[in-house]
């Protein structure tokens, strides 16, 4: 499945913003995976963790992506754009630490009750 999350306008405009950044907008991974869930319906996941920085092996960084059927959708990194991983495959290379999984439910009832996209934890 392809799916499209940002138009293209508005990644122009973000990649304007932030033109040092190979992948994604840096830092919109928890917005986006908010935003992007209605997309996939009740039975995709948000998955908030601790995942090793690309840059930096030895450093670990919060991250937000979206499973859905055992597929990986995570625009801020440019190999995914437009386009999924498998689970597998993603936490073979991110090695996830600390990993918390919500609902559509359980994330929007969360982003609003602490006012902010993530990490919630």
């Amino acid at each position: 499945m392809k799916a499209r999350f940002f138009t293209k306008r508005a990644l122009r405009e973000w990649q304007s913003r932030y033109p040092s950044v190979q992948g994604g907008p840096t830092g919109l991974c928890f917005p986006y995976a908010n935003l992007a869930l209605r997309r996939f319906g009740d039975d995709a996941t948000v998955v908030h963790a601790r995942v090793v920085d690309a840059a930096q092996p030895r450093r670990r960084i919060d991250h937000a992506w979206i499973e859905h059927k055992g597929r990986v959708y995570d625009y801020q990194h440019a190999e995914l754009r437009n386009m999924s991983i498998s689970a597998w495959d993603f936490y073979k290379i991110a090695r996830p630490k600390s990993v918390q999984r919500y609902t559509p439910e359980q994330a929007l009832i969360t982003s609003c009750r602490v006012g902010k996209h993530g990490p919630w934890t």
